[in-house]
């Protein structure tokens, strides 16, 4: 507390007002008036000045240091992913052309089996042509099976490639929204900075004018003394 307040609106210094206070009891007054209005001083109302710390640009640089972590491994998850899109795509078609292969082989080897089943109504003379017949069934069923194996692997790479993509995913993400918490942070942190800096320049012109103010009190009391 720097000053005081009395109610007809004025205020002065505190060491001041006591001087006044001191003089008017010297002179015999019962109570002390206003310098400025000669209004009977009543009550006494203290004024006060806080001063608010700035606040620390430590958590600024921190929230920033943090923040360039996070666009770092945003760009890392957007590089895996785009390592992982092509490669995901590539085994969906290679997918497709083998259920596409897988078809057209067993369509082939139910004919070669319906053309099996007719040769052998046939007479002797049809034999080789079944013996080749079969032949070619067993080439084709070790195909179908070989492309069988090679459809569960790919199958197998493709279940782990959505997964890793789906992680990825996830990732970016959440780093995505803990960037923007950040952000909110910092544009909160600035916004508080700013109402402190204001609130300071105010707290300080206020001062200033009841300095002034005490200053002029001070003046004409001199020249009354």
């Amino acid at each position: 507390d720097i000053g005081v307040a009395i109610p007809c609106g004025h205020a002065y210094h505190k060491q001041c007002f006591q001087t006044l206070q001191k003089a008017s009891r010297n002179n015999n007054r019962l109570r002390s008036t206003c310098c400025i209005c000669k209004a009977q001083v009543k009550k006494l109302h203290n004024v006060y000045l806080s001063i608010q710390p700035r606040a620390p640009e430590d958590q600024y640089q921190n929230l920033e240091s943090r923040l360039r972590v996070l666009q770092s491994l945003s760009n890392d998850q957007n590089d895996i992913l785009c390592r992982l899109l092509p490669r995901h795509n590539f085994l969906e078609e290679k997918f497709a052309k083998l259920k596409d292969d897988k078809r057209q082989l067993k369509k082939r080897l139910r004919s070669v089996q319906d053309e099996n089943w007719e040769l052998r109504s046939d007479n002797l003379e049809t034999e080789a042509k079944l013996a080749k017949n079969e032949a070619d069934t067993k080439v084709l069923q070790s195909q179908l099976e070989e492309k069988d194996s090679e459809n569960r692997d790919l199958f197998s790479i493709w279940e782990t490639v959505e997964l890793q993509l789906a992680e990825a995913t996830k990732k970016l993400k959440e780093q995505t929204k803990e960037t923007k918490c950040l952000m909110q942070q910092v544009d909160t942190m600035k916004t508080q900075e700013q109402h402190l800096r204001n609130k300071l320049l105010n707290s300080r012109t206020r001062r200033k004018k009841l300095q002034k103010r005490l200053t002029r009190a001070s003046k004409r009391k001199a020249l009354k003394l």
